[in-house]
């Protein structure tokens, strides 16, 4: 049964009561849509309760089920490691046997293993193993896979500074629609109203009823619902990232990889928190400044590298004053 627009991986959190605002409005809307989503629903929602049935779960031989699936399941998986149960996921699979079949079983323990990345007040980012810089805003969620491959998940806001890799295209999977990128900077807003809006470099985004290049200082929005898009000139007035209480050496290696410097930082510094809101188009200088105003530092830029230093015991005695 072909099923659209919202994942199983969204209806297993709407079902366990772990969806976001987002992620519940998105099944609800879904579950509307058609005859066919609702029945798809009932037979997922099956597989989910039969997880805690008694009854089906002792009138499965679940040493025999397991041990006829076995090979199957170690061939899908000879790539990736052995799988290792304990008794709840052998009821799981159990069920999901009997409700699905073999191919949803093998697809959902054949799974890679994912790392969720949180909005947190303190440190709002995510420094990925490429290099490239996402900043959550508030309630927002990113999914890597751990065996990292410059794709990801977003659920909410983001603004995203992707480093550049010409072999190995960046994706940003959305809801029922995706970001490709090779390097760039771009903000998201996820959601039924999928908001895309690009500051420099250029992305590809794709939905089901079209593919469209962007261009710098361009918003894109996209209705799910009405499969609607439309296009216009960016206008960004609002600060989009807010660090509250991030120790100074966190928010420094955040900058580095943003505007490409190398940053050295005195060790008397950098324990020391900031809390600070900056927005697309501020300059190294403009945000050195203004914390220079608010931290006893001194800076020098030559090049790319960036010194930051205590200030003298005199200038200390009078700053602020």
């Amino acid at each position: 049964m072909k099923k659209k627009y919202v994942s199983d991986k969204q209806l297993f959190h709407f079902l366990n009561k772990t969806a976001t605002e987002n992620e519940i409005l998105q099944v609800k809307s879904w579950l509307k849509a058609s005859h066919e989503h609702k029945v798809y629903f009932k037979k997922f929602k099956q597989a989910f309760d039969a997880a805690d049935s008694y009854d089906l779960y002792n009138s499965i031989n679940v040493e025999n089920q397991w041990k006829s699936l076995n090979q199957n399941i170690m061939k899908e998986n000879e790539k990736r490691g052995l799988i290792h149960l304990n008794a709840n996921w052998i009821k799981i699979a159990a069920a999901l046997l009997i409700v699905f079949g073999l191919g949803t079983l093998v697809y959902y323990l054949s799974s890679p293993k994912l790392v969720i990345h949180q909005f947190s007040e303190a440190t709002p980012f995510v420094l990925l193993p490429d290099s490239s810089v996402i900043y959550l805003k508030s309630g927002a969620k990113l999914t890597t896979s751990q065996k990292y491959d410059r794709e990801v998940s977003l659920d909410g806001e983001a603004f995203f500074f992707v480093k550049s890799n010409p072999d190995k295209m960046f994706t940003v999977n959305l809801n029922e629609s995706k970001i490709q990128v090779h390097g760039t900077t771009f903000y998201v807003n996820e959601g039924i109203r999928t908001k895309v809006k690009l500051y420099e470099g250029s992305i590809s985004f794709l939905c089901p009823i079209d593919t469209i290049d962007l261009q710098p200082d361009t918003e894109l929005i996209y209705n799910s619902e009405t499969k609607e898009t439309s296009i216009q000139q960016a206008v960004d007035t609002t600060s989009f990232l807010q660090f509250r209480d991030a120790k100074l050496e966190e928010f420094f290696k955040v900058l580095e990889q943003r505007y490409l410097y190398k940053i050295t930082i005195a060790p008397d510094l950098r324990n020391y928190r900031v809390s600070v809101s900056l927005s697309p188009t501020d300059s190294i200088s403009e945000i050195l400044k203004l914390l220079s105003m608010v931290i006893p530092m001194d800076y020098t830029i030559v090049d790319h590298q960036i010194i930051i230093k205590l200030k003298d015991e005199e200038d200390i005695k009078t700053f602020g004053k």
